[in-house]
């Protein structure tokens, strides 16, 4: 799945990367790293994907956990920026990293996200302030209907 998939001009976006050239940049490890890819990026905007596994730790034995949505828009601020980080002279990898509060958080329709569903996760309205960044997230489906939605305030050195 990629961000062609998708019907938003991201022409001015930089290419994809697997989380996994990413890790280097966040203090996340796995099992806790829950993005595959990010499509898109630049300072203030991006995407990434994350194709939901069975035996991941965001399902329960009633399916997906509506906190998980947070963490995906948390987790893709995190590999967003991490890969902005990397193309840009002189930024310094991430070495702690935590979620500061959580506002308008909204989620429908949880029990249709089975494994194997990719989700895409959109972030928008990067306000840096300091160590502190304020964002809007969304998880939508790849057919383009909204799951979840959050404003974030997340906390990196």
């Amino acid at each position: 799945m990629s961000a062609a998939s998708f019907k938003q001009d991201t022409s001015r976006l930089k290419a994809s990367i697997p989380t996994s050239d990413l890790c280097d940049w966040l203090p996340h490890r796995p099992p806790m790293v829950w993005i595959d890819e990010v499509s898109s990026y630049d300072s203030a905007q991006g995407e990434c994907f994350v194709e939901l596994k069975a035996n991941a730790p965001y399902f329960s034995s009633h399916g997906l956990r509506g906190t998980s949505l947070i963490e995906f828009i948390a987790q893709g601020f995190g590999y967003i920026s991490a890969a902005h980080a990397r193309s840009t002279p002189g930024s310094k990898k991430l070495t702690r990293a935590f979620l500061v509060g959580v506002t308008n958080f909204e989620a429908t329709d949880l029990q249709s996200l089975i494994p194997g569903t990719h989700l895409l996760i959109r972030i928008t309205n990067i306000r840096p302030m300091g160590p502190i960044s304020l964002l809007d997230g969304q998880v939508m489906t790849t057919d383009g209907a909204l799951v979840g939605k959050a404003s974030l305030k997340v906390y990196g050195e």
